[in-house]
């Protein structure tokens, strides 16, 4: 789920792109297949186009100032 509006989120396994995917502000199931190697293993969650605050958009009309991005 995106928080306010659609955004893109990148899952990366160490440093290479696995998936970006177009998270609408509703919930969504989604499956990406991610190659883990023996031992440790790192998978980043990144979304490019930023956070918001409720809080700074009038419409909502919400006092919550917590920077918001996707919840997972």
């Amino acid at each position: 789920m995106s928080s306010h509006r659609a955004r893109t989120l990148n899952i990366c396994n160490e440093n290479s792109l696995v998936s970006a995917v177009a998270v609408p502000p509703g919930f969504i199931n989604f499956e990406i297949p991610v190659k883990l190697n023996k031992g440790e293993n790192f998978i980043r969650f990144n979304v490019m186009n930023g956070s918001e605050r409720s809080c700074d958009i009038s419409a909502l009309n919400k006092i919550d100032s917590r920077y918001l991005t996707v919840a997972i």
